[in-house]
């Protein structure tokens, strides 16, 4: 089973990538689930009277998205073109939940993706934050160890600021609406920093 999977978006939970985007979308949209791997964001959706498509590059995963979704196509998005895959279609939202970071041009599908858009619709993305202060914290150490999942995903290809999300978004045509953050503290997340070997003002200040 895909390591990108979890039983249930928990919609209590604010400080969730997934909640945000589900509010972000909102209700009785065509949506379009890029990189949807076992669908849990599209069931949710499902269940707010979405119709939602779906992309995945891991057959498995997407076997188990399948039945969620109104179509679903197999691909990898770094072999194919993204609005080639649906021609005629347009959808109310499309859904770029932790997807662009493992593309190796992620402008190129984001820009593809515009062409699907109906009028009115919108685009939401979710990425890592490449400047948060855990993985500031660990350079300060010299660390930098990727991992299976989390900021240092070995599957990233690309990394963001805040500025170059925003930078790409508009490269593609987009206007921004919204942004929001999910919190992690610098010292409680997956990265792995000596807290003993750091001054407490140091920490203090990557923590404002």
């Amino acid at each position: 089973m895909s390591i990108y999977d979890i039983p249930a978006v928990d919609t209590t939970i604010r400080n969730s990538s997934q909640t945000l985007a589900l509010e972000a979308v909102g209700s009785d949209k065509r949506v379009l689930d890029v990189g949807c791997a076992t669908g849990y964001l599209a069931r949710a959706l499902v269940e707010r009277g979405c119709v939602v498509t779906g992309v995945e590059y891991d057959a498995v995963a997407a076997a188990v998205a399948r039945p969620s979704l109104a179509e679903l196509v197999v691909a990898d998005l770094n072999d194919v073109d993204l609005a080639d895959q649906f021609p005629g279609q347009l959808f109310d939202s499309i859904v770029f939940g932790d997807v662009l970071e493992h593309l190796t041009d992620a402008d190129r599908v984001l820009r593809s993706a515009t062409k699907l858009l109906a009028a009115g619709g919108s685009v939401v993305i979710s990425v890592p934050n490449v400047t948060h202060g855990s993985l500031r914290l660990a350079l300060l150490q010299g660390r930098w160890d990727y991992r299976e999942s989390g900021l240092l995903d070995r599957t990233h290809l690309r990394f963001f600021t805040r500025e170059s999300m925003l930078a790409m978004a508009r490269g593609a045509g987009l206007a921004i609406t919204n942004i929001w953050a999910t919190i992690l503290d610098p010292l409680g997340c997956e990265v792995e920093i000596d807290a003993d070997g750091l001054p407490c003002s140091v920490v203090d200040w990557v923590r404002s």
